[in-house]
């Protein structure tokens, strides 16, 4: 068993931080993903290998990719369609849609699989609010991260490991 604990000198309480912590129920694969986070000006979602924006009042979302010469969801070529910044590769979850998002502080968060294969290795990535800019924040090429989160700052997952051993 282990223990994990941490002190700091801010006390944050036990009242909900608009714009720091977490938004909806903690995502697990044995839970459901939180597909949509609400951003300052309308909510962010996702469905397939894509995330789209609906800003508030507006009756059709975007894609959250603001390349100019990206075609986002209508791209057939499977290596153009990775460079979207909108494109989630995940191999399982995408076409059950189930792609856990998340939104902090100006940016989209997401893990998403940078191999083929499914659970080849993953990725979580932080895509800016208006789409322009995407990028790797940490990666693992073995484990499988299937529980997380980003709360006030900071973002916590679990990873699954097997054996063989027996106990």
């Amino acid at each position: 068993m282990m223990l994990f604990c941490g002190c700091g000198k801010k006390n944050l309480g036990n009242k909900y931080v608009e714009g720091s912590d977490y938004q909806y129920m903690f995502y697990s694969e044995q839970a459901q993903a939180a597909t949509q986070a609400r951003g300052d000006n309308g909510t962010f979602f996702a469905i397939k290998h894509f995330i789209y924006y609906l800003e508030d009042g507006a009756d059709k979302a975007v894609p959250l990719c603001n390349k100019v010469d990206c075609l986002h969801d209508a791209e057939t070529d499977i290596e153009k369609k990775r460079l979207c910044n909108a494109y989630i590769n995940d191999v399982f979850y995408a076409e059950i849609n189930i792609l856990p998002i998340a939104y902090q502080d100006g940016y989209v968060y997401c893990v998403d699989e940078f191999d083929d294969e499914m659970y080849g290795g993953q990725a979580l990535y932080r895509i800016s609010e208006d789409g322009s800019k995407r990028e790797k924040l940490y990666e693992w090429e073995d484990p499988l991260v299937q529980t997380w989160c980003v709360h006030r700052g900071v973002f916590y997952y679990v990873e699954m490991t097997y054996t063989n051993e027996t106990v």
